[in-house]
Parts: C-alpha cells; structure tokens; sequence
C-alpha cells in the first residue's frame, strides 16, 4: 500500500513538473502564427513569427495547399525542454522537427544547433504544409522528396551542396533515393549527403518541369496513394527512370565543383600546376607554329 501511495506520488510529481515546463512557454501570436517560447528567446520567436508569416503564403501555393491553417512554433530554451518536446529522440545535428501527429514545428534554439533558425523555420514549415496538402499523409512521402522541398521553399541549396554530389559522384557513393528514408539512423557525413542529393533532385525536377511540379506531385500522390504511380502521372517517368537521369545530370552539371572542396593547402598546389600546364601547352603550340612557318618558307623558297 505504502508502495502504491509513493508510486502515485511520484507521477503526480512527473505530472506537475512536465506541466510546469509547458507552462513556463509564452505565447506570440502573428496572424495564423504561433509562437512559443521562453521570455529569454522573446526576439528570436518575434524574429522568427515574423519571416514565417511573411513566407507562408508562398510556400503554401507551392506545395498547392489553398486553405490557411494556423501554425504553431515552438523554440524550447535548453536541452531539456527539447528532448521534452521531441521525445529525446532527435539526432543532436538536427536544428528541427515537424511533430506530424501534434501539428507543431518544434526549433532548437539557435545556440545550439549553430543553424540560422529562420532558414530552418521555413524548412520544417514546408513538412508542415506539405502535410496538410496530403491530408496528414506526409510520412508516406519519400524522405528525399519530402525534404528536398523543404530545402527548396528553404532556399537552402548551396556551393557545398555541390560540392558533396561531386565528391560523391566521383567516387561512386551517391546513396539511392529509397535509402534516403533511414537518413535519421546515419552518421552527419552521410546525413549531409543525403539532404544535399534531397534538393539538387526537387531542383532538378523543378528546373525540368516547372515551378507547378511539386504541387502536381503531392497531388497525384494524395489521390494514388503511391509516390511512383504519381510520378508517372506527374512527369511520364517512373522513380526509377527520374533517379537515372538525376545521376546523368549531377555527373554533367556538378562534376567540377569537387574543386570548391580542396582546402587552401591544396590550392597552393593546384593553381601553379594549371599555370605551369597552361604554359606548356601555349610553348607547344607556338614552337609547332614556327615549325610550320619555317617549312612554308622552305617550301616557298624551293618551288620559286
């Protein structure tokens, strides 16, 4: 009994404290934004309610949402308040989540993750919505699509980006678009190779087909049920036929930027050796040129 009397007493605790932390949250409201935040983090959430405000609607058109739902930001202070909020179960590299099953955007604080929050706000806001759009199904969508649009609508396609795929695609280790679903269970390197084969491949479709082309998808995917009929339907492809051309076009397109990813040592190196080849090869050619002038002058002087 006394047994049972201390375990009640415990939870009770358990249940206070968590409601203690959840109350400790204040609330901004900015027009359909939420967010919540410590009183530490009041500019930031203002910061960030602000740029997500501004974007919302164009990101919505663009995964073809026409309805505005409210969005609900949370921005916990420390470590604690995030694994309290995201379970404890969120890779320490990740600088957000989107909580499916409680409509809610959940961001590290900027002190920690190292990441511009309001480039993330915008990524997470596009799982949020794209969603929406799919009618709650947005865990059915492949991790590649889902967060290659993030990163579009995010703008967050960058030289080191390019960098990766070269890398990756020289030394033959592109990872394949179905194995981008278990992104969460690799290491960062891999990670960060998977998020950067995620938006050059949203881009390459959006390059491709058009700016309607994500919005088309998520279309077809919420009547089909299925990401490879919805391809087809979209682009006359299927995945498998979209991937090969996706890796023609990363060979042909970024193959030189793995240059951009040597290190100043390396350029040190590298630039003198193209000058020195530079030379030798004008040398060569002016010597062929007087080589051939002096035979024409031969020649001339010969048959004259």
């Amino acid at each position: 009994m006394k047994f049972l009397a201390f375990l009640l007493l415990i939870l009770t605790f358990s249940f206070l404290e968590s409601k203690a932390k959840v109350s400790d949250f204040k609330v901004l409201t900015l027009g359909n934004v939420k967010v919540y935040h410590s009183k530490q983090d009041s500019l930031v959430a203002k910061k960030v309610g602000t740029f997500v405000l501004v974007n919302f609607d164009k990101i919505n058109y663009g995964v073809g949402n026409s309805q505005k739902d409210t969005v609900k930001i949370w921005i916990p202070f420390g470590e604690e308040d995030w694994n309290f909020l995201t379970g404890g179960k969120i890779p320490e590299w990740s600088g957000g989540i989107t909580d499916y099953s409680k409509n809610r955007i959940v961001l590290q604080s900027q002190r920690k993750s190292g990441q511009k929050i309001e480039k993330v706000a915008l990524h997470e806001l596009t799982h949020l919505l794209l969603n929406y759009k799919v009618a709650n199904a947005g865990y059915l969508v492949p991790r590649w699509f889902n967060e290659g649009s993030a990163m579009f609508f995010a703008k967050e396609l960058s030289v080191e980006h390019a960098v990766l795929v070269s890398q990756a695609a020289i030394f033959d280790t592109l990872v394949s678009l179905k194995s981008i679903d278990k992104v969460l269970n690799f290491k960062s390197a891999k990670a960060n190779l998977c998020y950067a084969q995620s938006v050059i491949a949203v881009d390459y479709l959006v390059r491709r087909f058009g700016k309607g082309i994500v919005s088309d998808l998520l279309t077809n995917f919420k009547t089909e049920k299925n990401f490879n009929k919805a391809m087809i339907n979209s682009t006359g492809m299927s995945l498998w036929q979209f991937e090969e051309e996706l890796k023609k076009h990363i060979v042909t397109q970024y193959f030189w930027y793995f240059l951009f990813g040597f290190d100043v040592y390396v350029w040190a190196f590298f630039v003198p050796l193209l000058f020195a080849l530079a030379y030798l090869k004008k040398r060569k050619r002016a010597k062929e040129f007087e080589a051939k002038w002096k035979m024409e002058e031969i020649l001339a002087q010969k048959f004259s």
